[in-house]
């Protein structure tokens, strides 16, 4: 398989001059977590939302070219194996694709996992999940995914059953839905209506379970490779979770597969 063989020419871009607010709307548009940034036609960077700052600056009104960062440019002729290395390097999910300096398109990372024909169970590769707590804080787990740079963190209530999943770009939905209040002083903070009218909550201070999607798309440990890949690039999601009798076993993610190229 080469680069040209899986290249895509619908994909997120931005300008420079964009917003984060344009490229959360490009995320969940395009289910992806990177966009390509361009100075007109000049391709200058890329931009993941594990790259964003996880503070209570105005996300809103922050600009690409202040959080682009550089990227390998893939050739057309590449193969699977140049192209596994260059992803794990890049951290991203897509990565743009030249000849003789003319932009061509993207390939995702998802695309090029169906050269893995593994029927081994995946819970023979399958990492053990850092998982959340439903009680614990946005801001902390904020702090965590910034960290430990991943974007999807299992979800689990008081006595370890998994009740959903918790994403960066749920968080950073809310962080733009509801923009920073400023009080006299110069002090800010994004606030929240909760459950409880007669007061205010900081959104980092709110529970994660409030931004959690309950809806999981998990796999069992004894099935196969081959298929958990199949499940991925059907719902478009870079990680899965490994469940059985409702606890968490592990994560496969495609970080694990491109390893295994």
């Amino acid at each position: 398989m080469q680069a040209a063989d899986i290249l895509k020419n619908e994909f997120p871009k931005v300008s420079e001059e964009d917003t984060v607010s344009k490229l959360v709307g490009h995320c969940i548009k395009y289910h992806i977590s990177s966009a390509l940034v361009f100075r007109g036609k000049e391709f200058i960077g890329i931009i993941d939302k594990k790259d964003l700052p996880h503070s209570k600056m105005n996300l809103a009104e922050m600009k690409m070219k202040h959080i682009c960062r550089p990227c390998h440019r893939l050739n057309k002729t590449d193969n699977e194996k140049e192209m596994a290395k260059q992803f794990l390097s890049a951290n991203a999910h897509i990565l743009p694709v030249f000849e003789k300096g003319k932009f061509l398109g993207i390939v995702h990372d998802l695309d090029l996992l169906q050269v893995i024909q593994d029927t081994k169970p995946v819970g023979s590769i399958a990492k053990k999940a850092r998982v959340i707590k439903d009680t614990d804080a946005i801001g902390t787990v904020l702090h965590l995914m910034h960290n430990l740079r991943i974007d999807r963190l299992p979800v689990v209530d008081k006595s370890g059953k998994l009740v959903g999943i918790c994403s960066l770009s749920d968080m950073l939905a809310q962080f733009l839905a509801f923009p920073i209040k400023r009080a006299g002083g110069g002090g800010s903070g994004r606030r929240l209506p909760t459950s409880h009218p007669a007061r205010e909550t900081h959104l980092l201070d709110l529970p994660v379970m409030d931004v959690t999607n309950i809806q999981v798309i998990t796999v069992k440990p004894n099935e196969s490779i081959k298929n958990a890949i199949q499940l991925m690039q059907k719902n478009e999601v870079s990680s899965l979770v490994l469940e059985e009798n409702g606890e968490v076993k592990g994560i496969l993610t495609v970080t694990n597969l491109l390893n295994r190229i």
